[in-house]
């Protein structure tokens, strides 16, 4: 059956918990989003409780993609827009052919970042359409800074500050963001064990008050170091959150 042409599948997709969006939001051809209609009597939010990803002439391939790539992009945009952790169950699978349904059930279940709300009041996900189809190489670069926006707050959840720390960072690597030096150097810090780079090891002094001698490493595990890095983290995360903002605004606004 998957490699029918002429068989369309249905994914649906439903949320842990409800999804609630101050302002519109848009279907595409490709996704429906799927509301919860007696809670969006007042035209000015929407509540949400899962979305489809429909698939025409589908087969395997494109299945995996929409479950390994699709929905955990659109839900990862989903998160930033609204500052939530937004999770979702393993999909529903129907499968449609000559008008007749086949039901099937894949277990697949991820879990999404807290991410920062960015006041977009108008989603249409046709324009974010092209962050989850890899059509570019800007939605490509886009949605691997998601990723890793996504890991680091991972990290730092589970107190793992150093990778939190890594993972933020590449984010915002090739940018011209504030402190983007500091940010470097602890970067470079956490990511070597051994630290032999006289900046390094300078800027550690000056932006950290951390002394260390060339040859050296950085106790991670040291309290005092440890504060610094959790500390630092959060500052590196309201960075990435502002970032963020900005680049998706300009894609889905």
């Amino acid at each position: 059956m998957s490699n029918i042409e002429d068989e369309t599948a249905i994914l649906q997709f439903e949320f842990d918990e409800k999804v609630f969006i101050y302002g519109t939001i848009t279907d595409s051809e490709d996704i429906k989003f799927i509301r919860n209609e007696e809670e969006n009597k007042d035209k000015t939010s929407v509540t949400l409780i899962g979305f489809e990803i429909i698939i025409k002439a589908s087969n395997q391939e494109k299945i995996a993609k929409a479950k390994e790539q699709t929905a955990p992009r659109l839900t990862n945009i989903l998160s930033r827009i609204t500052g939530i952790a937004i999770n979702y169950n393993p999909p529903r699978v129907r499968r449609i052919k000559d008008g007749k349904t086949f039901h099937e059930v894949l277990a697949l279940t991820l879990r999404m970042p807290w991410l920062r709300p960015i006041g977009i009041s108008n989603i249409d996900v046709s324009k974010a359409f092209a962050l989850l189809a890899d059509t570019s190489k800007s939605s490509q670069e886009l949605n691997m800074k998601l990723v890793h926006a996504h890991n680091g707050q991972r990290a730092l959840s589970n107190n793992d500050f150093p990778h939190a720390i890594r993972e933020f960072y590449l984010v915002v690597e090739n940018t011209s963001i504030n402190d983007k030096d500091r940010y470097k150097t602890l970067r470079d810090a956490v990511s070597h064990y051994i630290l032999d780079v006289d900046r390094t090891i300078k800027n550690l002094k000056k932006f950290f008050s951390i002394t260390l001698a060339p040859g050296q490493s950085l106790d991670v595990n040291d309290p005092e170091i440890r504060k610094i890095l959790a500390d630092e983290a959060k500052k590196l995360r309201e960075a990435v959150g502002y970032y963020l903002n900005g680049q998706l605004k300009n894609e889905i606004s």
